[in-house]
């Protein structure tokens, strides 16, 4: 996750909490936020540190993340997996088996190297 648009009275350990991938986790699945870029345009913030310190700006950042996950549609993705398996041909026999057990749900894709 990255922020721009950050004033120069910005701490640096401010804007390390906030890049702290772990802070942030996704509203849906409650993983961690990645490859995610937020563009800050309008910042006010107030002139005395003490105000600024991680216990008041992290949660007010966190709602204004939350916000357009809320707003955005939602949607899972399911998981797709590429795996090699190498087998002596003696085996290859066996793919019809195999799809009537696993309920056709892998899908093989067979590379001859000879």
């Amino acid at each position: 996750m990255s922020f721009s648009g950050l004033p120069d009275n910005i701490e640096k350990s401010e804007v390390a909490s906030l890049q702290n991938g772990k802070a942030y986790t996704d509203v849906l699945a409650e993983e961690n936020v990645r490859g995610v870029r937020f563009n800050i345009y309008d910042i006010t913030l107030y002139s005395d540190a003490i105000h600024r310190a991680d216990g008041q700006f992290i949660p007010a950042t966190c709602r204004v993340i939350y916000a357009p996950m809320l707003i955005d549609k939602l949607r899972l993705f399911v998981p797709v997996y590429l795996c090699e398996i190498e087998y002596p041909k003696v085996v290859l026999v066996l793919t019809a088996d195999l799809h009537s057990n696993i309920g056709d749900q892998a899908f093989s894709q067979c590379i001859f190297d000879h």
